[in-house]
């Protein structure tokens, strides 16, 4: 699939609209309470909802049964988004037939929800860490969408078992007011849906590795 004009406008906007407030920002500090820590070992999905004056952000974690490189070969290939992510009717990288980058990523997907078809440009950028690995992001739709704007970041963690501790955070501003019972709906259902989505693609790909298939 190519980019329309207009969507690869946006790509080259994003690099410049984000610079150097959102790429330059350090991995961001994990701290987890003892209570945390005990409902990730059981295999429950954590998240920490919060609500914004433009809209919603959190940040929601889960320990996943697969590498940190495997993790990332789910994250890292949004060609493939499509066959996981509800909503995602075709997801694409940037450039298309190239070996996709470690450390800076361009892509696209479009949504479907109710017949109304959205895209969205996203540029992910590696970020420095010093234990395992961030990559923030940034989303913004090529036409109406309740969302002007959407920023987050990917990181991964060694959990010292075998696991791998996966956390997703998101902040997203709207276009225009929205109650803020819905903000706080979209947050409780999209932050451990996310996380736990991409942790079960992960999972599956190491299932698959280990069986030799």
């Amino acid at each position: 699939m190519t980019l329309p004009g207009a969507l690869a406008a946006l790509l080259t906007r994003l690099a410049v609209a984000a610079e150097p407030v959102l790429w330059d920002q350090p991995a961001p500090a994990l701290e987890l309470t003892d209570a945390e820590r005990a409902r990730l070992d059981a295999g429950e999905v954590v998240w920490r909802a919060d609500l914004n004056k433009g809209g919603s952000a959190g940040r929601s974690m889960v320990l996943v049964r697969a590498s940190e490189d495997q993790v990332w070969d789910v994250i890292l290939n949004p060609d493939d988004y499509v066959l996981f992510l509800p909503y995602v009717t075709a997801s694409w990288a940037e450039p298309k037939g190239q070996d996709l980058p470690q450390e800076r990523l361009r892509w696209g997907m479009e949504l479907t929800t109710k017949g109304v078809v959205t895209r969205y440009a996203v540029e992910s950028r590696a970020a420095p860490a010093s234990v395992g690995r961030t990559m923030r992001w940034e989303m913004i739709p090529s036409g109406a969408s309740p969302m002007s704007r959407a920023t987050g970041y990917w990181m991964s963690l060694p959990w010292g078992d075998g696991r791998t501790l996966l956390v997703y955070a998101v902040d997203v501003e709207t276009a225009w007011w929205l109650p803020v019972m819905i903000h706080q709906t979209a947050a409780d259902r999209g932050l451990p849906t996310t996380v736990a989505l991409f942790g079960r693609r992960a999972e599956k790909l190491s299932v698959q590795v280990q069986e030799g298939r």
